[in-house]
């Protein structure tokens, strides 16, 4: 929405998975029939066409052809020869420009206009930061509170509050201190707060950030607490939870729930782990980065296999229902590193590491002490590629070498170690994809609408691209609540959806969620063109805060336009969620085909009882849409990691159509003047018998 950034980011500069077994595994999961590309699909089918007898008749009429034969029965060979090339190019064109079933995507299943009941929407925030600054009722405590509140239950009142990681500082506020947390005084006053609000408690799901792991390798706080004792949805959770979230397995922080829409579908919500494996302080971070990096790194995100086979059973059984509508990934980190934030001008903290990253590093320890400096054998090596480059040491003593082997748990073929070093001694291995790549594929597979962050303290949506198949993910992060006091709101109406980043105590927030915003992401290839008729409608949430109410809204086209229609709420009943959807309608009859700008201007007036200064406040939103079929959308260029474009690497302004659809198109059409030309040369020559 207006004021954020959008963007499309490719991952070219991804090379082969590393981790072989990631790969075999990738593989076996396609080839044991999870859902994948319509490449995949339209494979099956050749291979199914390959192994069906039937198919045996065509070279069983090639075998008769080795005979002698009279001529009535070569006119009747050269007809079959031509009755083969006909049915060939069918089957061949059927296959190449069906449907596949990937493409009854859940994602681009949006109705428009559909209906106005059915709609729902969630609040997203991230990086709280309890203990960032000393004492109670600090300025994170404050914008939590008015979450858990004001905006969490009396004003917009959501479905779910989403909590992505840093609940806690590590830091207890102590000036110049750094977060090598975990500390229990923070964490008993995260548990303190969420529980004065007990009516949202069972809505609200919250997952660590590297804050929250920080020098904590069980989850427990090293008896401090820690999310496993007091994050709301820990496995050690003591708080009264009526409807618990469900684990597939015994990951701490990743679980997954669903929710019924008024269409009768249910939706995924499924918080993903991406923390490290180790449990680092950032003090070890710190000496790692000065051994071993280029630039400062916070910490290093991964995907283990693990998570992915977590991640792959609950997608998996999700979808396996015929009931299963869209799916939303949550996790702290990004998928590409991303620049550092502006409130924390550290020098040479210039970057906040992603799943992908060109410096990526991935860790465990040594689990016992060298006897041979060829072998070291790690706690866990999972996560490390079959051979690499890498650091060992302790402290100040550190040893560079590479391996040229891996058998399970132990790198073999070590060169370039020259010291010993004892079981507690840290081992770092170079990896640059550590989950992004797998993970793009499984939101791809899976039909996942969108990956949701924080971490960076950034407002932005985006999609990143797939390097070899060309996918793209949408990802909406999220900035820190602990400072301006960020959150977002995220609605679907009738499949479609829309966001905006607002800020607590900043009213009226304005969103509209019908139609889709062509531009959402920096071009939205979920979005849809609206016909040229008289009855397209537009909905929009307005939210005026405690003091106000919503009074009047209108539909606006362009910048200079004079109001197109009048909005009027949905529902007058108060109490339900509905009361803050507004709709209208626009006129399109008469408008040429082309991309026009909608704006919903809003006006709130002051209730009776406030104390206000202002009698009226006033908020608006812009989407972008396509009326009409002839729209030309431009497809941008792709960034490639690592280039700049400003001040971010990350962004640029940007829109996007679904080229690989117009790439097949245009093979099918060939495929067509192929097939025309094939029909008359099989005419003639049966002609000619």
């Amino acid at each position: 929405m207006s004021g954020e950034k959008h963007a499309i980011v490719n991952l070219e500069t991804f090379g082969r998975p590393d981790n072989v077994e990631n790969s075999v595994r990738s593989d076996m999961n396609r080839m044991a029939g999870i859902p994948g590309s319509g490449l995949n699909n339209r494979m099956s089918a050749i291979n199914t066409w390959h192994d069906n007898p039937e198919c045996y008749y065509f070279s069983g009429m090639i075998r008769r052809i080795e005979g002698d034969q009279n001529p009535r029965e070569a006119g009747t060979f050269q007809q079959s020869i031509a009755a083969i090339w006909k049915t060939a190019f069918l089957l061949f064109f059927f296959i190449l420009c069906m449907p596949s079933v990937s493409d009854a995507d859940a994602r681009n299943e949006a109705v428009y206009p559909g209906k106005n009941d059915n709609v729902f929407y969630f609040i997203h925030i991230s990086d709280i930061h309890i203990g960032a600054e000393s004492g109670e009722g600090s300025r994170a405590e404050k914008n939590f509170r008015d979450i858990l509140s004001d905006i969490g239950q009396k004003i917009i009142n959501p479905d779910a509050v989403v909590a992505t990681g840093d609940l806690t500082d590590g830091t207890t506020g102590e000036t110049l201190s750094i977060p090598d947390g975990p500390d229990k005084w923070e964490w008993n006053r995260y548990k303190d707060i969420v529980k004065d609000y007990p009516e949202i408690i069972k809505k609200f799901y919250d997952a660590p950030g590297n804050h929250d792991r920080y020098n904590d390798i069980s989850w427990n706080g090293e008896g401090a607490g820690g999310y496993k004792y007091s994050g709301v949805r820990g496995s050690e959770s003591d708080f009264s939870l009526p409807y618990p979230a469900i684990r597939s397995g015994d990951i701490e922080g990743q679980y997954s729930w669903t929710s019924p829409s008024p269409d009768g579908k249910e939706h995924l919500f499924f918080q993903v782990n991406t923390n490290d494996e180790v449990g680092l302080s950032f003090s070890e971070y710190q000496l790692i980065s000065i051994m071993t990096l280029e630039h400062f790194a916070s910490d290093m995100p991964v995907l283990s296999i693990r998570e992915f086979a977590d991640m792959d059973k609950t997608l998996s059984d999700f979808r396996s229902s015929p009931d299963s509508g869209l799916a939303f990934l949550f996790g702290h980190h990004s998928i590409v590193t991303e620049p550092q934030y502006q409130e924390l001008p550290i020098k040479g903290l210039d970057r906040m590491p992603g799943l992908y990253d060109d410096e990526g590093r991935v860790i465990s320890w040594l689990k016992k002490e060298i006897s041979s400096r060829s072998e070291l054998e790690l706690e866990d090596a999972t996560e490390f590629p079959d051979s690499g480059h890498g650091w060992i040491g302790k402290e100040i003593g550190w040893d560079e070498f590479k391996w040229d082997g891996k058998d399970g748990n132990r790198l073999t073929g070590c060169k370039g170690i020259l010291f010993d070093h004892s079981e507690d001694s840290l081992v770092i291995g170079e990896r640059d994809d550590r989950g992004a790549r797998e993970l793009i594929e499984y939101m791809t597979d899976y039909e996942v609408s969108v990956y949701i962050y924080g971490h960076t303290h950034y407002n932005s949506v985006y999609f990143v691209g797939h390097p070899d198949t060309q996918e793209k993910a949408m990802v909406i992060n999220t900035g820190a609540l602990k400072n301006d006091g960020s959150y977002r709101i995220i609605a679907v109406d009738n499949g479609a959806i829309s966001t905006t980043a607002a800020e607590v105590r900043k009213w009226p927030v304005v969103l509209i969620t019908s139609p889709a915003d062509r531009n959402l992401g920096g071009g939205n290839p979920y979005s849809f063109s609206i016909s040229q008729s008289g009855t397209n409608p537009v909905r929009a949430f307005i939210f005026c805060g405690s003091e106000y109410s919503a009074d009047s809204a209108g539909i606006y086209i362009g910048d200079e336009g004079g109001e197109a229609g009048a909005m009027h709420r949905v529902s007058e009943d108060k109490e339900e969620s509905l009361y803050h959807l507004w709709e209208g309608y626009w006129d399109t009859s008469s408008v040429p085909d082309g991309g026009y700008e909608i704006n919903v201007r809003a006006e709130c007036v002051k209730s009776e009882s406030s104390d206000a200064r202002d009698d009226f406040i006033t908020g608006s939103d812009t989407i972008t849409v396509n009326v009409g079929d002839n729209v030309h959308v431009e497809v941008p260029e792709t960034i490639k990691i690592g280039t700049s474009t400003g001040d971010s690497p990350c962004f640029v302004s940007a829109s996007v159509a679904n080229s690989s659809s117009l790439e097949l198109s245009g093979i099918c059409l060939l495929f067509i003047v192929f097939g025309v030309l094939i029909c008359l040369v099989s005419a003639r020559l049966g002609n000619s018998v």
